[in-house]
């Protein structure tokens, strides 16, 4: 198993605080163990996000500890029906004890990933804003954040996803990480390829909201794979409501 992390900046957003983020990535079904970003303390919000490519819809899941509300669980086949894209979206206000998240492994042959931002300054009993958004695609390799429109001055917007393709010998190369679109700040962007030429890609980024309308479609996450063949994802954004 690789453990590949880092903490990102502080950054305050009309009052909300990243604490840090890490990631983790195995190519196996056991479980994957990823303690939480340095800094995290009771009344943080911990955001998940657990992914891989898989051809089966997988029961993507964190299986420890309890108490994390799943924001939505994701699949998204490829047109030519070859493979597909498993996206689990978790929040949890951080009660004090939280250390590690521990979530499944789903394949074999594909990378499963698993990352964890912290956020401080969040809406305790309400942490998100409006419903989460989604948007999946099958006709290229991108990974774009989708526009969302919240409602409360201070939100900060979270977005991000999974992109997966298979690798063709002389088109690409795989890289080990990515970079934030334009205007946004990276949490995590992390690539791999796996022994069966599958590659994957996850990217989280956040950016303040302007305070009025839609955000708008982000611009794609800069170091995405996507000259292979078979190439599908699952993308979201969610906006988190700042503390009353």
């Amino acid at each position: 198993m690789l453990n590949c992390g880092f903490i990102a900046k502080r950054v305050a957003a009309a009052g909300i605080q990243v604490i840090g983020a890490t990631d983790s990535r195995v190519q196996t079904t056991s479980t994957i163990s990823v303690t939480l970003p340095a800094g995290a303390q009771a009344g943080d919000l911990i955001l998940v996000a657990v992914s891989c490519g898989t051809l089966v819809d997988a029961n993507v899941q964190i299986t420890g500890p309890f108490g994390y509300t799943e924001r939505g669980d994701y699949y998204q086949q490829s047109n030519d029906g070859f493979h597909g894209a498993n996206l689990g979206v978790y929040t949890k206000v951080h009660d004090g004890t939280d250390t590690t998240v521990h979530a499944q492994g789903l394949s074999p042959d594909a990378h499963t990933f698993v990352a964890i931002a912290v956020f401080r300054g969040v809406h305790q009993s309400t942490p998100l804003d409006v419903a989460v958004v989604t948007s999946p695609h099958t006709d290229t390799g991108g990974l774009l954040v989708p526009s969302i429109t919240p409602v409360t001055p201070g939100a900060l917007i979270v977005g991000g996803g999974i992109s997966t393709s298979f690798y063709e010998s002389g088109t690409g190369s795989v890289s080990s990480s990515l970079s934030a679109p334009v205007g946004w700040t990276l949490a995590i962007g992390r690539q791999a390829g796996s022994t069966n030429n599958r590659v994957g890609n996850l990217g989280v980024a956040y950016k303040p909201w302007s305070g009025s309308g839609a955000s708008g479609n982000s611009g794609n996450f800069g170091g995405v794979y996507s000259n292979g063949s078979s190439r599908c994802g699952m993308r979201f954004a969610l906006a988190l409501r700042p503390a009353a």
